[in-house]
């Protein structure tokens, strides 16, 4: 019998797997989830639903206790959290990552940035002892035995880590990044050339013990309208780090890289898959993201998501229209069917039911005998 492990390897290679991969959600917001459990949702979606099992993204955090990074840059020790001023509708905090920032008290909502821990060299020499993949509290007690128990495992496990533009923005905001690009070019290849080799020593030192299926990095480095840096100096400063690192990976016997970024990567698609990256997550719609058109584009780039997560908001029609790319995805093979990003709390959960049951039914026409 097929596992999720072996389902999921055969799809990065466009092979012939027994059925899709089974992970049509790629996260959830808290209060969605907290809407569904008044609407019938028992326990969590993944469970519920019987999506395939897999370390990855936040989980594999908290699966190995590794402090590799991802949406976060990994200090070790962790910088100190803490409220620095409030009022009776907001609090200013640093947070784990050394920004600063202004937040409502009350809701969920996008916060203010006020400020961010690296101005100059200075600034990063001072981080960089934290950040010393070597460290042994990187790493669990026992690490040198952890590997044992992954040994015979069902499931596959991503690795993710914090990508390269993804580091510089919490160290220097997204804004400044550019910026510095063209005043600072020095000091921003001084901390790639550090951040590619920490990258690529956690990798190798998580290798020798779980025997990885994916390396993840994280980027959020496009927006609506497309990158916040031109391809110009993604190809000056961050294609050298790419191709060092999946290179790699791929001696290490990894041979899939994919890249997690939010926006529309359209113009930055071709320098990725030049820097070693095969596979990509979730192609968000409202950005103008076309899977199909993608997939035409680059017929050998795994594709996770791409299904507009906001037709789950409206009714039935709108669903069963977003799923009509599921069949020409699979066909083409390489491709992870999923919504293009977290689904937010004002999709009824019998709209959610109703698109996992529909997106099956797709599905299992694609399965092997």
């Amino acid at each position: 019998m097929v596992n999720a492990r072996e389902r999921l390897l055969e799809t990065f290679r466009f092979g012939n797997p027994d059925r899709p991969f089974r992970w049509e959600c790629v996260a959830y917001w808290g209060e969605a989830i907290e809407r569904w459990k008044g609407e019938g949702l028992v326990g969590h979606p993944d469970q519920y639903f019987e999506m395939d099992k897999q370390v990855s993204f936040l989980g594999f955090h908290s699966e190995t206790n590794v402090q590799a990074g991802f949406t976060g840059t990994p200090y070790v020790p962790p910088l100190e959290a803490k409220v620095l001023s409030e009022d009776e509708k907001t609090r200013v905090v640093r947070d784990s990552n050394g920004i600063v920032r202004r937040e409502l008290k009350t809701s969920v909502s996008m916060p203010q940035w006020l400020e961010y821990p690296v101005k100059n060299r200075e600034d990063f020499e001072a981080l960089k002892e934290r950040l010393d993949p070597d460290d042994p509290r990187r790493y669990p007690e026992g690490w040198e035995k952890a590997g044992a128990k992954y040994t015979d495992r069902d499931y596959p496990i991503s690795m993710p880590v914090c990508g390269f533009f993804g580091h510089l923005r919490n160290l220097v905001g997204p804004t400044k990044v550019s910026y510095f690009m063209y005043r600072e070019p020095a000091l921003i290849r001084h901390i790639l050339k550090h951040w590619s080799y920490f990258d690529a020593t956690v990798i190798g030192r998580v290798k020798d013990q779980i025997d990885l299926d994916c390396v993840l990095f994280w980027e959020d480095m496009c927006y609506r309208n497309g990158p916040l840096i031109s391809p110009r100096l993604f190809e000056k400063f961050l294609l050298p780090c790419y191709r060092r690192v999946s290179s790699r990976a791929r001696r290490l016997g990894i041979d899939t890289v994919c890249v997690d970024t939010d926006g529309n990567v359209e113009a930055l698609l071709p320098l990725f898959v030049q820097g070693g990256v095969n596979a990509m997550v979730p192609f968000e719609v409202q950005a103008g993201n076309d899977i199909l058109e993608i997939r035409r584009r680059y017929p050998r780039l795994v594709i996770y998501g791409g299904l507009n997560k906001l037709a789950l908001t409206r009714d039935r029609a709108r669903i069963d229209a977003e799923l009509t790319k599921v069949g020409p995805m699979l066909e083409a093979g390489g491709y992870i069917p999923s919504l293009d990003h977290a689904a937010p709390p004002d999709i009824p959960f019998e709209n959610f039911r109703y698109y996992i049951e529909r997106i099956r039914k797709i599905e299992d026409r694609y399965a092997s005998a």
